[in-house]
């Protein structure tokens, strides 16, 4: 029988279930380089930065919906940015993924946007609609500029 993993399998040590099984997590979350195939868990606020960079995520269902620090999705098989948080006060990075659409993009980001290397290259005009034009950023970078 496989063990049910657990937040601290991941060295997550400050966090509090919410009723509907996400979580809510103290500090900063680091799922980068652990060959995940899904986010493990669901979680809701992380007031730190999310990290679940080099895995092969092809969703990001399971991701906070809002991001006290940066989030960082680079280097993974995304398609599209669905489940993305909603709001993330620091930077966003998607880089290298296999995005075609930028739907599910975050609401607000308080930091850096940067998405380039992906098959679709997405112009800066392209990224300011799908923001909906209501978010502040302070840097996009995409390959066409």
């Amino acid at each position: 029988m496989k063990k049910k993993l657990t937040p601290e399998d991941f060295g997550i040590t400050k966090y509090t279930w919410n009723p509907d099984g996400s979580l809510n997590v103290k500090g900063n979350i680091d799922l980068s380089n652990k060959n995940l195939k899904v986010i493990p868990f669901k979680f809701k606020e992380v007031d730190g930065w999310f990290s679940c960079n080099n895995n092969q995520l092809t969703s990001l269902e399971g991701a906070p919906t809002k991001v006290g620090g940066g989030f960082y999705c680079s280097c993974n098989q995304l398609t599209s940015l669905e489940d993305a948080p909603i709001e993330v006060a620091g930077d966003f990075y998607c880089i290298n993924n296999q995005l075609k659409s930028l739907e599910g993009i975050p609401r607000k980001i308080g930091g850096m946007f940067l998405c380039y290397d992906n098959p679709k290259e997405f112009t800066k005009e392209e990224i300011k609609y799908a923001m909906h034009s209501t978010n502040t950023i302070k840097f996009i970078k995409s390959i066409k500029e």
